[in-house]
């Protein structure tokens, strides 16, 4: 025989001897191994350490869990983490609420000995009267813990109402091949990393409440309804449980609350919250859903996500567009049969998602319709922050920021969306969820059109953007979009199809506007791009700011006069004496046209020098551009002209990019940059980095680099405040004034400059001068109580942990 096999066996041979002999002196160790009911592997998983004889937990537990039941007793706080025996037998919900003074053996043992016997509950998920209704034990059977390990587990039942199988089972696709040991998978696995077995409970929201405690709770929920009775600590954001108790009309106590809130009350469209009751009005919100063989599980989430609002007034109409899988039937059924609030209605042919959508529509009774797609979910306060909007803000139409979620709900990532941008939505859909609309305003618009199927949405928000008054949007997610191989969520070479719906119906929308626009895709699906062909072409005066250039570089120049066909333009170069001679030199070997080259006047700011030509010109659009590009787009003139053809544009910036590429971004604030140059380039380009510098946009700065403004605009709004902000905050402080008056700043990625490489400022580079001008125009900014830009989103600064206190300070620079 081997070495190793006689350890084995001799191994064995102990173990046998040592449970023998255990069994002849402990009683509470006979009564265990006989009614294997303790999970040895469970338990050993929970202990902190190795201890005792791990040959034999069972021993370990005998013999220590008297001891953890006193130390409990004795201890200054009534719960605390323990190595259970079994995963619905929980050592401090057991004590704690039975034993508060202590008790004197083990507790499972107590539990199996007599504690069944008077109705005590061996955890937090185990009801044995609800086990009995489910699973057919009864008291003859002996315990009904013992009874769940050898048969009822096996049912798959839950055996408690605080552990629903099914939601979590949703929520959790990948478990189905652990359904029968689902508890101790959650226990050991699934609470560890945030999963919650209920619905409204919010793992991570209630232990931020719980402070240092949090440390050392492995499973929220148990250790929420174990010490409920005894602490403040909400289980969600929007459930108050002293309040829930007291407008129920049930005796309650608080860590029933919950339970009773998501089996019952939820049906009964009770307030969860004083935020919820405190409304008024209260509309009525109809969520339309379109269903097309979704998954049962995901439509399930769906579904459950509209029942379990915090905000009650609602009405989900579900229209099955005659989905070929037997399951959707029979589900939407189920669920229209639980809560009268769920309407359903089975289409006898396929009319497509925007068909059906309409039909769905046609149940509605709300003041206002929200739109929900089938395998999609509302976080629980969506219809609460909807409803606030609507009260507090007089909305008519109100989007909401997003995420994209996984089949496990795990966030992928947050889409975070600027406020109302017309510019923008003429580029892409940006909008998409969530989305609230009064009802009369949809069917004024006819609703959704077929034609526009994989599109109809755009063609919606198109429609509706022209007849709403009051657009608002929720800087908050309130959405939750589910990737799939075949969505557009995270494929774009999808759906094709949709692609071209989309350029239609953008293309309908530009000849309902009477723009004179083409409708064309772009590189990137979804993302489309306006053609102009003005008639007559304006004329222009083109300012090329050369003062802080030795050089031109002839690639540039050349470019200069290629600024679209037929394009009439003046040029003319702005230059330092020192320079004069090189830069008319670099003119004659050019093809640019005649130029006029104009010296800037000894100790004339930009600012000034600018206001001075800008205000001798008789174009009606001029146009600056910075002398150190290396070259500029083709037709870079009519790009930058293109924008101006809708309604109330002052001004339209090109794009800027070094050696090819996009340069610094400035998506989120460097808050300890304290240079001039930097703020400013940060004003003038951060919301184009949020919403993607390859997409047109309005936006609520123009930068210097590459500008073109219509003149009567210019002088209608006084021009540059050349005194106050000579050279670099002109531009910026001249925005404002240009957004007083009702007028947009357009963004266009297709008018395009490249540099060789950004300028590389610091506090020690920048004069006195330019930091004092910044910090006036700070002061504008303090003045008008700016904070965070219309067009910018402050969740992204919260996102990635940057305190809007802090950045507010420096924007601001207070």
């Amino acid at each position: 025989m081997a070495p190793y096999a006689r350890i084995a066996s001799f191994m064995n041979i102990k173990k046998a001897v040592l449970v023998l002999f255990r069994l002849c002196i402990s009683r509470d160790y006979r009564r265990l191994r006989r009614l294997k009911v303790f999970d040895s592997g469970y338990y050993l998983s929970l202990q902190q350490k190795s201890s005792g004889d791990d040959l034999d937990p069972l021993w370990t537990y005998v013999n220590t869990g008297e001891s953890c039941a006193k130390r409990m007793a004795g201890g200054t706080a009534a719960w605390s983490q323990q190595a259970d025996p079994h995963p619905l037998f929980d050592t401090s919900y057991y004590v704690s609420r039975y034993w508060p003074d202590g008790l004197k053996e083990n507790p499972l043992i107590n539990y199996l000995r007599s504690g069944w016997k008077k109705g005590y509950r061996p955890g937090p998920f185990f009801d044995p009267v609800l086990y009995g209704k489910r699973c057919g034990w009864n008291p003859g059977d002996g315990d009904p813990l013992t009874h769940y390990t050898h048969h009822g587990q096996q049912q798959g039942e839950s055996p408690g109402l605080n552990f629903d199988f099914q939601y979590y089972f949703d929520k959790n696709p990948v478990l189905a091949g652990v359904r029968y040991e689902i508890i101790k998978h959650y226990k050991l696995h699934g609470a560890s990393i945030g999963k919650s077995p209920l619905p409204v409970f919010d793992p991570q929201f209630y232990l931020e409440q719980c402070g240092r405690e949090a440390g050392v709770i492995s499973d929220p929920l148990s250790h929420y309804i174990s010490t409920a009775d005894s602490t403040t600590h909400l289980p969600g954001k929007l459930f108050d449980p002293d309040f829930y108790i007291h407008g129920c009309g049930v005796e309650l106590t608080r860590g029933e609350a919950l339970t009773h809130y998501v089996t019952q009350g939820v049906f009964a469209g009770l307030y969860c919250h004083p935020r919820v009751a405190s409304l008024s009005p209260m509309p009525l919100i109809s969520i339309v859903v379109p269903v097309y063989n979704p998954d049962p599980a995901v439509l399930r989430n769906c579904i459950r996500s509209v029942l379990y609002q915090a905000y009650p007034h609602w009405e989900l109409c579900l229209v099955d567009d005659c989905s070929p899988h037997g399951d959707v039937r029979p589900l939407l059924e189920e669920w229209a049969a639980k809560d009268s609030r769920i309407k359903v209605t089975f289409l006898p042919e396929n009319r497509g998602i925007a068909g059906a959508t309409n039909s769905a529509v046609e149940l509605a009774s709300g003041s206002y319709l929200g739109f929900l797609d089938n395998d999609d979910e509302l976080t629980v306060d969506c219809l609460l922050e909807v409803v606030e909007a609507i009260n507090g803000q007089n909305a008519e139409l109100v989007y909401s920021d997003e995420d994209l979620i996984g089949d496990d709900g795990t966030t992928l990532s947050v889409f975070r969306k600027p406020d109302f941008n017309p510019g923008l939505l003429l580029s892409h859909n940006y909008i998409t969820h969530f989305v609230t609309v009064k009802k009369s305003l949809f069917e004024e618009v006819g609703g959704l059109d077929s034609l526009y199927d994989g599109a109809q949405d755009f063609d919606l928000m198109l429609k509706l953007t022209e007849v709403c008054e009051n657009i608002v949007h929720i800087q908050k997610v309130l959405y939750h979009w589910r990737a799939s191989e075949s969505s557009t969520s995270i494929n774009h070479g999808q759906k094709d199809y949709a692609n071209e719906a989309g350029r239609l119906a953008l293309q309908t929308a530009v000849v309902r506007r009477g723009l004179p626009y083409e409708v064309a895709a772009t590189e990137l699906n979804f993302f489309y791009r306006l053609l102009g062909s003005p008639c007559p072409v304006p004329g222009y005066t083109v300012f090329i700011w050369a003062a802080e250039q030795d050089e031109l570089k002839p690639e540039f120049l050349a470019g200069l006069g290629r600024g679209g066909a037929g394009v009439a333009a003046d040029y003319v170069l702005i230059v330092r004496e020192k320079d004069r001679g090189k830069i008319i030199l670099s003119i004659e070997d050019s093809s640019l046209s005649p130029c006029k080259v104009v010296l800037l006047k000894e100790g004339e700011t930009k600012a000034a020098s600018l206001h001075r030509l800008i205000s001798q010109a008789d174009r009606d659009f001029v146009v600056i551009v910075d002398g150190g590009f290396k070259h500029l787009s083709e037709n870079w003139l009519m790009e930058l002209y293109t924008p101006f053809c809708q309604m109330d544009v002052a001004m339209v910036c090109g794009r800027t990019r070094y050696n090819g590429g996009d340069g610094t971004s400035h998506l989120l604030p460097d808050t300890t940059n304290k240079s001039a140059v930097y703020y400013q380039e940060y004003l003038s380009t951060r919301t184009c980095h949020m919403a993607g510098l390859h997409s047109p946009q309005d936006v609520s700065y123009a930068g210097w680099d590459l500008t073109m403004i219509r003149r009567n605009i210019y002088e209608l709004v006084g021009g540059f405040c050349v005194e106050q902000f000579p050279e670099l905050f002109a531009m910026a402080e001249l925005s404002l004034r240009c957004r007083d008056r009702g007028k947009k700043i357009t963004y266009t990625p297709f008018a395009c400059g490249d540099k060789e490489a950004e300028s590389v400022w610091n506090r020690q580079e920048e004069s006195r001068e330019i930091h004092e001008e910044k910090q006036r125009f700070q002061t504008v900014l303090r003045q008008r109580d700016v904070t965070v830009d219309p067009f910018y989103n402050g969740g992204l600064l919260t996102d990635q942990g940057v305190e809007e206190t802090v950045y507010r300070r420096w924007l601001r620079g207070e």
